[in-house]
C-alpha cells in the first residue's frame, strides 16, 4: 500500500534519488500533456461534426428540441465508438510493441555478430590524383 502511496505522490519505487524522480516527474508531465492535447484534437472534432449535422437555427439562444436530441445522438454515438477504438488499440497495442521489441533486438544481435566478425564494411579514404 505505501509503494501504491509512493507511486501516486510522484516518488517512483524504482528510481531512487533526486534525478530519477525528476526524470519521472518530467516523463508524467509530458505523457499528461500529450493525452490533454489529444483529448482536446478529439472533443473538438466531435464538436465540430455535431454542430455541423445539428446546429439548424442560428437566430436563438437555446437549442431546440430536435437540435438538443440531435447533438445529444451525434454526442452519444461519436464517444461509443471513440471507446470502441480504444478498446481495440488497447488490446492490439501489447503485440504492436513486443513485435517492435522483438524487431530490435534482432537487429541489434545482428550488428553485433557483423562488429564480432568484423564484417562491417570499411570506408576507404578515396584520394583524386
Amino acid at each position: 500500500m505505501s509503494q501504491k502511496l509512493n507511486f501516486l505522490e510522484g516518488k517512483c519505487p524504482v528510481t531512487s534519488g533526486v534525478k530519477g524522480t525528476q526524470h519521472f516527474r518530467k516523463r508524467t508531465s509530458y505523457q499528461q500533456k500529450n493525452m490533454l492535447r489529444d483529448f482536446l484534437l478529439v472533443y473538438n472534432k466531435m464538436t465540430e461534426i455535431c454542430f455541423s449535422r445539428c446546429a439548424s437555427n442560428l437566430n436563438y439562444r437555446t437549442l431546440t428540441i430536435d437540435e438538443d436530441v440531435c447533438l445529444n445522438n451525434c454526442a452519444g454515438k461519436l464517444i461509443r465508438s471513440n471507446h470502441c477504438l480504444m478498446g481495440a488499440y488497447v488490446k492490439l497495442m501489447p503485440s504492436i510493441v513486443q513485435r517492435r521489441q522483438t524487431e530490435y533486438e534482432n537487429k541489434t544481435q545482428e550488428l553485433m555478430q557483423l562488429a564480432g566478425e568484423n564484417v562491417l564494411p570499411v570506408h576507404e579514404n578515396v584520394t583524386s590524383e
